[in-house]
């Protein structure tokens, strides 16, 4: 074992170096012939920034999969080893470090300015949340200081948080692409999203194949990672030249294309090699570091081609609300119009098709295996899903965007209706009966489930007070400060907000009417006192809101409102009355199916004293009687 470790090691020491001093040349080509037509780089930020930009993508991508490589091998396709995470949070202050650095060469080139100029604390508040690329980065530095924190005393659950973390930061740079003009962003967000995510998943998983010891225990974890990664890429790269290529003909006749064209070459090269390391696995170094090169030289054409013009030109945007939104300002608002139109939101009905998909999956594991589920749960889950899909697809979802008042509809259905159904379906005593029984040796999906319920995050959202608080306050801090602006802002940020919704909801009312066990064993009682509270302070929101003046939320409906709105001032305060009038409907469903609970759980308890039981009783009763 030991002189394979140390044969390990000098491979490692004679090859990182070759395949990163290629790309660094691979990169300097690449920038040197984007560049020089290349409206994205501004010259007043100087001759180097485009190698500078592309060299700090390149490494902090490098720092980043090597970290999560290291920590999908120590846990996840090999046996936990807390010494296995020594190198670690060095290796992930580094990365931070990186990001940090590369989000001034891109303030640097945005603002048209000396990098020396853009250095300096000042100017990173002032514009690196404005600029996308640069908040990408921002972002990435912190959550690779964050797993460095987390990996310097490692527990057999850190890489499952550090895992995640990891794959956010390494996604986030791909999902602030935009591109293909104002109609097709939020395809871009999706596309963007997917692919980085997958391509990452897959190189790091080739990094932790590499470095592992068992690679026969390791390959079967890492042969479902790249089946995914496959269908994934191949998905995402489809929308993804649909919305920057006016024609398949221009992947031959543009630079944007033959690049292209090249990374997509490299791509199956590296997924023909992969065959081979199947057939092979105790020869298979040599094959999945080259596929290591291979997949690096992808990251590098990406990194240039991030920054590179696509043929396909932007419409100009013909209004205030097209070029805020991203989306033409829609027709007079009608209801059944509303209603009945649909303008898709992409990443929501896929997450809307994979839950229901899981959750049908689940159920079909234990009807196979002779188990039954409640249909009722079925029907709930699927109701719930299909119900979030539907408003933020229909024309409902564009509307909000523009109108206050329909805004605040998609809200309250978001977070006060969605979230009842789908606790009510215990999705996660399905996911631990249906998945397979956990590993002593690497971490399972079941086992991660269980580590996460475990957690002391989760102990800590799941309190019944903190629960209420994040449901009940959470509206009060977004709709009385600019971070309502904020999030409308981005694509990102208002699928944040609308993720943030459900799950709040969801929280709150697992707490006080869900099917899966919890931390806590509230009495019904307090269940029900929760409910109220919650209630009085939604319908003061909407009182409040209802009465107002003034805009609210930094004035991002009063910036976009469209021409045929004749008073946002009146608009707001419906979505107020809304907002007062919404919260009933629901309350009174949450407190119905809860009175439904306590009778159930008291006559579960009555059943449990027999006739014997009672007659027991009164003896002893009457006993009592005779000696008093």
């Amino acid at each position: 074992m030991g002189a394979r470790q140390i044969t390990l090691n000098q491979r490692l020491v004679k090859v990182v170096p070759v395949i990163v001093l290629t790309n660094l040349v691979l990169l300097s080509g690449l920038v040197f012939l984007t560049s020089q037509n290349n409206s994205n780089f501004l010259p007043q930020a100087g001759d180097l920034i485009p190698y500078a930009i592309a060299f700090g993508k390149f490494s902090s991508y490098l720092l980043g999969l090597i970290a999560l490589g290291l920590i999908l091998k120590n846990g996840l396709l090999e046996g936990f080893e807390p010494k296995d995470s020594k190198y670690l949070p060095s290796l992930s202050a580094a990365w931070s470090f990186s990001a940090f650095v590369t989000s001034f060469f891109l303030i640097a080139n945005a603002l048209s300015t000396e990098f020396s100029q853009a250095a300096n604390l000042q100017i990173l508040i002032t514009y690196g949340w404005d600029i996308a690329t640069s908040r990408a980065y921002l972002f990435m530095s912190l959550l690779a200081l964050l797993i460095s924190a987390f990996s310097v005393s490692p527990k057999r659950s850190t890489p499952l948080a550090t895992s995640f973390f990891s794959l956010v930061a390494l996604t986030l740079p791909a999902s602030l692409s935009h591109a293909g003009g104002v109609a097709s962003h939020q395809w871009a967000v999706l596309s963007g999203s997917i692919h980085g995510f997958s391509v990452s998943l897959w190189l790091a998983s080739l990094i932790a194949l590499a470095l592992s010891v068992n690679k026969l225990l390791a390959y079967q974890n890492f042969q479902k990672i790249v089946n995914f990664a496959f269908w994934a890429l191949l998905f995402s790269g489809v929308i993804s030249s649909s919305i920057r290529l006016n024609s398949f003909t221009e992947l031959l006749t543009t630079l944007y294309g033959q690049l292209l064209a090249l990374k997509l070459a490299l791509f199956l090269l590296a997924l023909y090699l992969t065959k081979f390391a199947r057939k092979n696995l105790t020869n298979s170094s040599y094959y999945l570091w080259i596929e290591i090169a291979l997949l690096s030289f992808i990251f590098s054409i990406a990194s240039v081609l991030s920054s590179t013009a696509y043929p396909k030109v932007s419409p100009p945007a013909f209004s205030l609300i097209e070029s805020v939104t991203g989306y033409p300002e829609p027709p007079e608002y009608e209801l059944i119009f509303a209603l009945t139109n649909f303008a898709f939101e992409p990443t929501i009905l896929l997450a809307g098709i994979f839950a229901i998909a899981l959750y049908l999956k689940g159920v079909q594991t234990l009807n196979s295996r002779g188990d039954k589920w409640p249909i009722n749960r079925t029907i709930l889950w699927i109701t719930g899903i299909v119900i979030a899909v539907y408003v933020t697809n229909s024309y409902l979802g564009r509307y909000a965007l523009v109108l206050f008042s329909v805004h605040m509809v998609v809200h309250m259905v978001l977070a006060m209706t969605v979230p009842i159904l789908l606790p009510l379906a215990a999705p996660i005593t399905l996911a631990l009966r249906a998945l397979p029984a956990t590993s002593k040796k690497t971490l399972t999906m079941r086992e991660g489930i269980q580590l996460f319920l475990a957690s002391r995050f989760s102990r800590i959202i799941t309190h019944p007070i903190v629960a209420f608080l994040l449901f009940a306050t959470s509206t009060w801090m977004l709709y009385f400060s600019p971070l309502l602006t904020t999030l409308m802002g981005s694509h990102l940020g208002h699928l944040f907000m609308d993720l943030h919704f459900i799950l709040v909801g969801y929280v709150f009312f697992w707490t006080i009417i869900g099917k899966d066990p919890n931390h806590y064993k509230v009495s019904d009682p307090i269940r029900l006192g929760l409910v109220f509270l919650a209630a009085v302070f939604h319908g003061f929101f909407g009182f409040i809101v209802s009465s107002a003046q003034n805009p609210l939320g930094g004035g991002w409906f009063f910036q976009v409102a469209p021409s045929w709105l004749s008073n946002p001032v009146v608009d707001q305060q419906l979505g107020g009355s809304i907002a007062w009038g919404f919260g009933e409907l629901p309350t009174v469903t949450v407190l119905i199916i809860l009175l439904y609970q306590w009778a159930k759980r008291d006559e579960k308890i009555a059943r449990k004293f027999t006739q014997a039981d009672t007659d027991a009783y009164n003896e002893y009763l009457a006993g009592l009687n005779k000696k008093g």
